[in-house]
């Protein structure tokens, strides 16, 4: 007996260790069995060719013609009852934003291929990252690498500057592809799994408190407008701004009213104002002050934020200015003793400071 390798290759996938066959005496029909070799590799089916050789006569038989050999070849196939299964590893991925910064995913499979052509498509959903915002989904299919259980592939990340709590997003594995003319319709077993990659965020921002007007007037403004200026851009709803009022020579309420004194960033932005509004009144008074700081600025999560610890003073002008004069009526008092005649003044407004005379 001989034997011709196909697609099945000696001993890798059956053994030719049968070489001759006795003819047992009496019978025309007989077999013989070849050892088929068991794996672990997912294959398509395979062949190899046995072939009838010479025959050989007993020993001192004196006849030379007693056997005829016919050489005659026959093709078996071997069929494959190996499935893969993929999945992705359980554990979750972190990646962190930077310069060709990347998340990478491991795939493992529970046996390996021996044919190139097998892939999986690869799908995503948004959490609170944000395709082609936070990561790009440019993997849509993976090959499955040729004698490998466990491979990877990696899931690019967009790197920005925005100061943003970790975020994440999920992977999944779908269907398996088989190469073409494969002729197993069985060889892959498409096993839905997910993964959920976090996004680490790397970007710190720097916020210090500065003020657009430093002196305002009673009536011609209304309003003190003060602005916070961050070195980057603060994530919507991720991060909370604090101030303090001081009084150097004001008096809340009196002077100036403003409330504000946490402040939820609700838009993405890396300047934000608020306002405190000037008190108009009728009272002459000399120039006053008061001061605000930031004292302040707390991120959910990971975010990065730091403060100055910065100041800054306002100056209110008074535009208020008072008119005395005598009441208008003439003054009449009869001579007594210890008599006087008493003169009204009227002023248009009220002065607040001592010391005023006429």
């Amino acid at each position: 007996i001989s034997y011709g390798d196909k697609s099945a290759g000696s001993s890798t996938d059956y053994m030719d260790t049968i070489t001759m066959i006795e003819l047992p005496v009496g019978q025309k029909t007989f077999s013989f069995c070849i050892p088929i070799v068991e794996d672990n590799v997912v294959e398509d089916t395979e062949s190899f060719c046995v072939q009838l050789d010479d025959v050989t006569q007993p020993t001192s038989f004196t006849r030379s013609n007693a056997a005829d050999p016919d050489a005659s070849t026959s093709t078996v196939s071997i069929l494959d009852d190996d499935t893969v299964t993929c999945s992705l590893n359980a554990a979750d991925v972190e990646g962190t934003e930077a310069t060709s910064a990347s998340a990478c995913v491991n795939i493992e499979c529970d046996k390996g291929v021996q044919d190139s052509g097998f892939s999986i498509d690869i799908s995503y959903s948004d959490k609170s990252a944000m395709t082609s915002t936070d990561y790009m989904e440019s993997v849509s299919m993976v090959a499955l690498p040729v004698g490998e259980n466990t491979f990877s592939f990696c899931i690019p990340i967009v790197e920005d500057d925005v100061v943003e709590d970790t975020e994440s997003f999920c992977v999944q594995l779908d269907d398996v592809t088989q190469p073409t003319g494969f002729t197993r319709s069985n060889a892959a077993d498409p096993q839905a799994s997910t993964s959920t990659v976090s996004i680490l965020d790397d970007d710190t921002a720097t916020c210090s408190l500065s003020l657009t007007t430093e002196c305002v007037t009673e009536t011609t403004d209304s309003a003190v407008s003060f602005t916070v200026e961050c070195t980057k851009i603060l994530e919507e709803d991720d991060c909370q701004l604090g101030f303090s009022y001081h009084h150097i020579t004001t008096v809340t309420d009196e002077d100036y009213t403003s409330t504000l004194t946490l402040v939820d960033i609700s838009t993405s932005t890396s300047r934000f104002t608020f306002d405190a509004t000037v008190v108009s009144d009728e009272i002459v008074e000399d120039t006053k002050s008061f001061s605000v700081e930031l004292i302040s600025v707390a991120c959910s999560g990971d975010s990065s934020v730091e403060f100055m610890s910065s100041t800054t003073t306002v100056t209110i002008k008074d535009d208020d200015t008072v008119t005395c004069s005598l009441n208008a009526a003439d003054v009449e008092e009869t001579e007594a003793a210890s008599a006087s005649a008493c003169v009204e003044v009227e002023c248009d407004k009220e002065v607040e400071d001592s010391g005023f005379s006429v």
